[in-house]
C-alpha cells in the first residue's frame, strides 16, 4: 500500500478500467467495481473538502493573529492613556496592568558597615 493519496487514487481509478478489458472478469466483478468507482468519487470528493479545510484554517489563524495584533495595539494605547492621565507614579495604573513607578533611592555614598 502505498502512503501517496494521489498515487493511490490513480491506481484505483485505472482497476475499473483494466476489468472492462476483460469481460469474464467483469462479469464476476462488476458490482465491486461500481463500488470502486463510487467509492473513488467519494475518495476524491473527501480529499477536495479536506483541501479546502486546511485553506479556511489557513486564513482563519491568519485572520486571528492579525486582530490579536490589532487588539494589542488598542490595550497599549488604553495603557498610555492611563499613564498620560494618571502620572507614572500613580497606583491606579495597578488597575491597567500598568506597574507605577517608584522614587528611588537617595543616592548618597555608600556606607560601609565596619
Amino acid at each position: 500500500m502505498t502512503n501517496s493519496f494521489g498515487k493511490t487514487v490513480a491506481r484505483l481509478q485505472g482497476l475499473p478500467a483494466a476489468c472492462r478489458k476483460h469481460p469474464k472478469l467483469l462479469a464476476l466483478v462488476s458490482a465491486e467495481v461500481h463500488e470502486l468507482e463510487d467509492n473513488v468519487a467519494t475518495l476524491k470528493a473527501g480529499k477536495s473538502r479536506q483541501q479546502s479545510l486546511i485553506a479556511q484554517k489557513q486564513q482563519t489563524t491568519q485572520d486571528l493573529r492579525a486582530l490579536l495584533h490589532q487588539t494589542h495595539e488598542i490595550e497599549m494605547r488604553i495603557r498610555h492613556a492611563a499613564q498620560m492621565l494618571f502620572g507614572p507614579r500613580d497606583t491606579r495604573l495597578i488597575e491597567f496592568h500598568v506597574k507605577p513607578l517608584r522614587r528611588g533611592r537617595p543616592r548618597g555614598r555608600s556606607q560601609k558597615k565596619v
